[in-house]
């Protein structure tokens, strides 16, 4: 893998629906070349597909997060799950209430968990019900064309991109690729900090996906190998010297019927 397939991850990880055509004017190489490497990438299994990730506040859930050293069989309530090299994993829950996901917590047999994160239910946002039908459409088929859409649902292509550019905009919908992190040296990390909103000043272009409130947040970002991602942690670790990290090489995503 050279540092050009690892730029083509990176722009799928940023935007899993971004066009052939985009990546290769970023990446300066022709549009036969670029479809080439996906090919390959896809063949080889380093791209295993596409995940439609929703963010379960839509659906006036709560989230929270916690980590333990052992893979814990939860059920429905799971979001995220996050599988480190630290031997630890974190989960994503979701629930009614604070009350709701602290007793999902609680469930493990395996005690209190390493870390806990339950953030403040802070998105707001009106979800219409063709905002469902087209989050609907993307969970069955993240890559769908919106020409496609258009037909299926009855509604305008430019409605469709503008809601698909707010969804993803404002954190409610992000495609994802799923990437066998074993077949690359790319690395992806989550943090956690106290001081989410200085950390998140230095992220540039590296982030992938965050759940924060005003207090606190976590953060998934990207870096081109092991020696690029110390950098970045050691540049993280100035402004929070309590900052927990977490290096991922496995992941997946879950989400409920909307």
């Amino acid at each position: 893998m050279d540092e050009i397939d690892k730029k083509i991850i990176f722009n799928y990880l940023k935007d899993g629906r971004v066009s052939q055509r985009d990546i290769s004017t970023k990446l300066n190489i022709s549009p036969q070349a670029l479809n080439y490497r996906v090919e390959k990438l896809l063949s080889i299994g380093i791209i295993k597909g596409f995940k439609t990730y929703v963010d379960e506040r839509i659906n006036n859930k709560n989230i929270g997060f916690a980590a333990y050293k052992n893979d814990i069989p939860f059920n429905d309530n799971i979001f995220l799950k996050i599988t480190c090299l630290e031997e630890l994993i974190v989960y994503g829950f979701a629930g009614n209430d604070t009350i709701n996901i602290r007793n999902e917590i609680n469930k493990s047999c395996y005690g209190k968990p390493l870390m806990e994160y339950l953030p403040e239910n802070n998105l707001n946002y009106n979800i219409s019900g063709n905002d469902r039908l087209i989050i609907n459409e993307l969970k069955k088929d993240p890559k769908i064309a919106v020409r496609d859409m258009e037909s299926e649902l009855n509604l305008t292509n430019a409605y469709i991109k503008r809601r698909i550019n707010f969804f993803k905009e404002n954190g409610i919908l992000n495609v994802l690729p799923v990437i066998d992190l074993s077949k690359t040296d790319i690395v992806l990390f989550a943090l956690f900090s106290k001081k989410f909103e200085k950390i998140s000043d230095q992220f540039d272009d590296k982030l992938i996906l965050k759940f924060s409130d005003k207090y606190s947040g976590i953060a998934i970002l990207f870096s081109m190998d092991m020696d690029n991602a110390k950098k970045l942690i050691n540049k993280f670790r100035l402004i929070d010297n309590e900052l927990s990290i977490m290096i991922i090489y496995n992941y997946d995503f879950y989400s409920s019927n909307f």
